[in-house]
């Protein structure tokens, strides 16, 4: 599912000074409306297997993607993760997993998210 917090990832990379000041703006009047999801996951890879995930998809539109721009944006979501806090965070190497041709890698991932949600919840003052 789509994580809102994560969006200022590409606000910081993509907007003008100003536009910045109107996204934030927008983006505090607009974040405690919003549900905590019960769990996180973040899925990351090295940056040779990211690009070459890219590429094998075929996409004409991200034949131009650079390697300096995955690696900029994998630099600012592993920043954004290593400081989230607003609930459970599941980080997960997939650099040696294939979660769209194995699956037993994607049941591997499954039974790790899994494991995390049925864990008893911490309270909230902890």
């Amino acid at each position: 599912d789509y994580l809102f917090a994560k969006d200022r990832i590409f606000a910081y990379l993509t907007l003008s000074p100003g536009e910045l000041a109107l996204y934030e703006h927008i983006y505090d009047l607009l974040r405690p409306r919003l549900l905590t999801p019960d769990l996180v996951v973040f899925l990351n890879a090295r940056l040779e297997v990211l690009m070459q995930r890219i590429y094998s998809r075929g996409r004409s539109y991200e034949d131009e993607v650079s390697e300096d721009y995955i690696s900029g944006l994998s630099q600012a979501y592993g920043d954004f993760f290593r400081n989230y806090s607003d609930c459970e965070l599941l980080t997960i190497d997939t650099s040696e997993l294939d979660l769209v041709r194995s699956e037993t890698d994607f049941d591997y991932v499954a039974d790790l998210i899994f494991k995390v949600l049925r864990r008893p919840k911490r309270p909230a003052n902890s």
